[in-house]
Formats: C-alpha cells, sequence, structure tokens
C-alpha cells in the first residue's frame, strides 16, 4: 500500500519567502493524510478477513486477488429467527451461537462484536426492555450486559467503523451480523503481519525497524524543483483458526 504527495515548485519557493514551518507544516499534513489512509486500508483489509474469511486486494482497475482461509460452513451461519422480527427468543438464539463454537474450537466465546444497528434490535426485544405503561423502554447496554453474563454469554463490543473506498464510505465489518471471538488473551485468531517496505529498504532500516507504515520525503530524479512524500506499507492480516472467527447473520 502506497500513498505518494507532490511538494511543487511554487510552495518550496513561498516557505522560504516566509517560513520554514509553513512547509513543515504542509509536509506532517501530507504525512499524517496518508498514514490515516493507509490505517483505514488496512482495517478494512481485517475487516474482510472477518467478514468472508479471506484476504482480498483489490485494485483501482477493479481486478480482486484473493487467499481463501477456510472457514468452515458451520462458522459462517445465519439464525432461524432474525434478531429484529417480533417474538424472536434472542437470548435462546445467542445460546445456539455460543454451543455451536464451543463445538467447533473447544473453548468458549470470550467476545462478542456487533453494530449499533443490531444491538438496537436487541434492546428493543422484549426480552430486554422494559415494560413502562402501554409500551417498552429499551434496555441499555449495561443492562443487556448483564443479563447476557447470567447465560455465560460474552460481553458486547459494539463496533461501527467505517472508512472510504472507491465506492464512497463502506461498514469495515457486515452490520447485520454478530462476530464471536476467543477471549483477548487467547492469540489463536491471528495478527497482522508487516514486512520491511520499500521505503525503508531505500532508507536503509533493517529488521522491524523498516515494518509498520513508514514515511520519507524524495527528490524526484532530473527535476531538482519537485519533492515527493511516500508512505507505504507492506501488511496482511492472517486468520489463524478461521472458525474462531465465528459469524452469525442475525438481521
Amino acid at each position: 500500500m502506497t500513498q505518494k504527495y507532490t511538494i511543487g515548485e511554487k510552495d518550496q519557493l513561498r516557505a522560504r519567502i516566509q517560513s520554514n514551518d509553513i512547509i513543515r507544516k504542509s509536509i506532517e499534513d501530507k504525512v499524517m493524510q496518508g498514514v490515516e489512509s493507509i490505517a483505514d486500508r488496512l482495517e478494512y483489509q481485517r475487516g474482510q478477513t472477518l467478514n468472508k474469511a479471506k484476504f482480498l486486494v483489490e485494485t483501482e482497475a477493479g481486478g480482486v486477488t484473493e487467499d481463501v482461509w477456510g472457514r468452515s460452513a458451520e462458522a459462517d451461519v445465519t439464525v432461524a429467527a432474525k434478531f429484529d422480527t417480533a417474538g424472536t427468543n434472542i437470548l435462546n438464539e445467542l445460546v445456539k451461537l455460543r454451543q455451536a463454537y464451543k463445538k467447533l474450537n473447544g473453548f468458549y466465546p470470550g467476545a462478542m462484536v456487533m453494530s449499533t444497528r443490531v444491538f438496537l434490535a436487541i434492546q428493543t426485544n422484549t426480552q430486554f426492555a422494559t415494560k413502562v405503561g402501554d409500551g417498552y423502554r429499551p434496555a441499555t447496554l449495561e443492562e443487556i450486559n448483564g443479563i447476557l453474563a447470567g447465560q455465560l454469554l460474552p460481553q458486547i463490543t459494539l463496533y461501527d467503523r467505517q472508512v472510504n473506498t472507491y465506492d464512497g464510505p463502506v461498514n469495515v465489518l457486515d452490520d447485520d451480523s454478530i462476530f464471536l471471538l476467543p477471549p483477548s488473551d487467547n492469540r489463536i485468531l491471528g495478527e497482522t503481519v508487516f514486512s520491511r517496505t520499500v521505503t525503508a529498504v531505500n532508507l536503509g532500516w533493517t529488521g522491524v525497524n523498516g515494518q509498520g507504515i513508514v514515511a520519507n520525503i524524495v527528490q524526484r530524479p532530473n527535476v531538482a524543483s519537485l519533492r515527493d512524500i511516500v508512505v507505504d506499507s507492506v501488511a496482511m492480516p492472517a486468520l489463524y483458526s478461521p472458525d474462531a472467527a465465528f459469524k452469525a447473520k442475525v438481521l
């Protein structure tokens, strides 16, 4: 993943006349823009790893390269009763998912990640909402987590992050699904693997010093008046235990 920004001759001359702080601020802003863009792209790839159990690389030309991690069908399910349907026994459905996770992985899930959209369906369900007069008050996150704890279910983690893509803003995780994951101290799920970037190689950095997101300012060959700010990263989310990233469509 690479982002490149150009500092033109006019900007450099203006900085010399006015203040170095101006060009420094411009460089810092472009570096941060590149870092945030790559961080967003990497977070999107992590989301695709959980959504599809695949590593997908999509190019501007529309090409797609993918590596399939091999999640079983039993770990990518649709619940029998959707959570936004009146009368659904959500607790019963969640317990079924918990047991299915245990059967596949040998341990219970330690985290339950969902969107606010799924959470709203849960908090307005009559199993959780409090009857007030002729209506119901939606349950709070604390109240729901208390009920879940009584059923040995993991606490809810809300996640609604979006990133910008060629097609506009998209959700990192599917907002109609629940993701059951291992406990936070269990590293069985996977990790993001980083390698040394081209920019790091050009700078002579070795080992972990060249991993992560790296930025550098390069004078363009044969064009002394132009300088490029290059920000790059070589990274790949790896899913070591695909069934431990259990996905259930609930809406």
